[in-house]
């Protein structure tokens, strides 16, 4: 991870049953994901977490773009209208 932001909203009460949905919002050099934590029986947000990742050559210590298997486990969670 490149970055990582956390906006705390609320906070849980004891006994909550807690849910978090995340999605990769673009598939791109520096894909961004965002996640939501809501209380599941109110649908109270909780928290949205961003963060932005990178594929890295290490030996050319260089962004590169996603390898096609990283590529293809990425798809079915992709979800831009997070954005």
């Amino acid at each position: 991870m490149l970055e990582t932001r956390n906006i705390e909203l609320a906070l849980p009460r004891a006994g909550d049953e807690v849910v978090w949905l995340g999605a990769d919002i673009a598939i791109a050099i520096v894909p961004p994901v965002t996640a939501l934590a809501f209380v599941k029986a109110t649908g109270q947000m909780l928290s949205i977490h961003d963060s932005v990742g990178v594929a890295m050559d290490l030996d050319a210590r260089r962004a590169i773009p996603i390898p096609p298997s990283i590529r293809a486990a990425m798809e079915p969670h992709y979800l831009p209208e997070f954005a």
